[in-house]
């Protein structure tokens, strides 16, 4: 090789290298300087995660301040995450249930409408009703190795009275949850009085690992405010004669819902 040929043959490769580190100066300026912030605010949107809180709905008394209406918090165990494949979701489906023997594997009543197939596993699907505080220790446990379901609080609204004449269940009115978990009035005395028995929401956020579990010493976030209750000017004796009544405390809507 004669010294030109190597002089020129040296000249091509340095020529390669300077433009290989001009595009790497190149890359590491686009994503470091020019993009920043945009990929930083992605990151953070992957790494943190924001939970709504739902609060405790208001109770509903009688002028001796006894309970009608409250609220309970249980604990189920639902389905988070499916496979989009329905064949994938049914071996999952037997897989837990030969893990699980008790899973119920039951469709919430808000979503029960919705054409399924009796073999698949669907998010929000109750897996266990109602769960006892060891259940709740253990499934919580149990996630890290099944990350499909999860241990969730539902809000269940409660009457203290037995043997309800339907006259009063109209007049007392319903609530369903909406998507949030938040229950909310739908007719009668709950939706009239809504907005006092809702309360509002709080909100944690929390940094995820890699695996997308908590990691618990990041949390931070606002208390939810529980709803107010409210007192009626009835008794429950007279509430169930089917007298009249109207809300004495806990101000919003009209004051006149039993009548």
């Amino acid at each position: 090789m004669t010294d030109v040929s190597f002089r020129k043959r040296s000249v091509f490769i340095l020529m390669c290298l300077l433009v290989w580190a001009g595009i790497a100066v190149c890359h590491v300026f686009w994503y470091s300087v020019w993009k920043k912030d945009k990929y930083l605010a992605e990151s953070r949107n992957i790494g943190w995660k924001e939970y709504l809180v739902p609060p405790l709905r208001g109770a509903v008394r009688d002028k001796n301040n006894v309970v009608i209406l409250k609220t309970l918090v249980r604990y189920d165990l639902v389905v988070t995450r499916v496979h989009s494949s329905l064949e994938a979701r049914k071996k999952r489906r037997e897989r837990l249930k030969k893990r699980y023997p008790s899973f119920i594997f039951e469709m919430p009543p808000q979503k029960s409408v919705v054409k399924i197939n009796p073999e698949g596993l669907y998010c929000g699907m109750i897996l266990k009703k109602d769960l006892l505080p060891e259940e709740v220790i253990f499934y919580t446990k149990e996630e890290r190795l099944n990350r499909d379901f999860t241990v969730k609080a539902v809000f269940v609204r409660e009457c203290a009275i037995k043997d309800v004449p339907e006259e009063v269940i109209k007049k007392l009115g319903s609530v369903l949850p909406d998507e949030d978990g938040i229950l909310r009035g739908v007719c009668g005395l709950e939706k009239e009085y809504d907005r006092v028995l809702s309360g509002s929401p709080g909100m944690v956020k929390v940094m995820l690992d890699k695996y997308g579990f908590w990691v618990t010493e990041t949390i931070s976030g606002t208390s939810p405010e529980n709803g107010k209750d409210l007192v009626l000017s009835v008794s429950m004796e007279e509430l169930l004669q089917g007298k009249n009544f109207t809300v004495v405390e806990g101000k919003a809507g009209r004051k006149n819902a039993g009548k």
